[in-house]
Parts: C-alpha cells; structure tokens; sequence
C-alpha cells in the first residue's frame, strides 16, 4: 500500500509540474499576442490619423495663398486609379471675422471640397464620386493664411485619363480652384 501511495505522489507531482509547464507556455504566448495586437493597433491609429490630412504653417507651402489669391493648390495632380495622394491646400481668409473649416458641415466657407470633376470626354457628366478628399478642421483668423495637407483619393472606379476639377470652399466661388487631376 505505500508503495502505490508513494507511485501516486510522483505521479502526481509530475502531473503538477506538467501542468505548470504549460501554464507558463500559455501565459508566455498570451503576452506575445497581446505585444501584437498593441502594436497592430498603435500602426491602425498612425494610419487613420495620416488619412484625414494636416494643418501645416503656410509659410512652408510651394504655393502660398495671399489675399490676391486665396485658394491654393498643386495643378496637376498624378494618382494612379484606386490610390492616394497627399496635395498641399493654402486658404487665405478675405473676411473680416476668423473662419472655421470643419470636415462635413456648411459652415461659410466649409471645409474644402470637390465640387466637380469632368473629363474632356465626358465634359457634361460630372464625376466628382470618382475622388474623396480628406482634410481636417482648422480655424484661420482674419487675414491670414493656413496650409493644409489633405488626401485625394481615386475610386477602382476611375477610368484613367485627365479631369478637370474644381476645390471649393463655400458656395458663393469666392474661395475656389480650378486643377487637374491625372488618373494613371
């Protein structure tokens, strides 16, 4: 009879080490999941904050806007179909009051958008849903100018080939721009 006690007892004990042994594997494996993940998340944030754009100084801008002309953009944009392109935006504020560009409100002016987009092709069909521009909120005091960089997106949709656009502020075209996008 002790024989089979004292059999039991390192039965057990090996059963227990065991057991710990795999428990230490699981922890060790649930803690390099979790690295994974944290880092994984921390790249997704990085990545939709790059998709909204950023305010810029102004001064940096290739082309800065000023009072004489206060929108300001690249005129010709290359992006191949179903891509993304960062374009630098300039606004100078003509009012007497500052100004709130806010995404997806009409807020006078709103924030920037394609308003229209033709080909030559095509010169009455408008193909604005071909594109998305993504830009963030700034305010811009009176008479002065921000910088922006926004992202211009092309649809799989796109048919490639040259577009006439045009970026809009507000609906009255005194902050308004007309350029080129060329899908590739």
């Amino acid at each position: 009879m002790r024989f089979i006690n004292r059999a039991r007892l390192i039965a057990d004990r090996k059963a227990s080490l065991e057991i710990s042994v795999g428990a230490i594997i699981v922890i060790i494996f649930a803690v390099v999941i979790l690295g994974f993940s944290l880092v994984m998340v921390r790249n997704l944030l990085a990545k939709s904050n790059q998709d909204v754009g950023q305010v810029i100084n102004s001064n940096t801008l290739e082309r800065p806007a000023t009072a004489d002309d206060p929108v300001t953009i690249d005129p010709k944009i290359i992006i191949a179909k179903g891509k993304s392109a960062t374009v630098e935006i300039g606004l100078f504020n003509t009012y007497t009051d500052s100004i709130m560009t806010i995404p997806g409100t009409s807020v006078n002016p709103p924030d920037p958008e394609l308003t229209s987009c033709y080909r030559a092709e095509t010169p009455g069909v408008n193909l604005r849903s071909s594109f998305t521009l993504a830009t963030p909120a700034q305010n811009v005091p009176t008479r002065s100018s921000v910088g922006f960089l926004s992202i211009v997106s092309v649809t799989n949709s796109a048919v490639p080939g040259i577009y006439f656009c045009t970026l809009r502020f507000n609906n009255n075209g005194l902050f308004q721009k007309d350029f080129i996008i060329q899908v590739t």
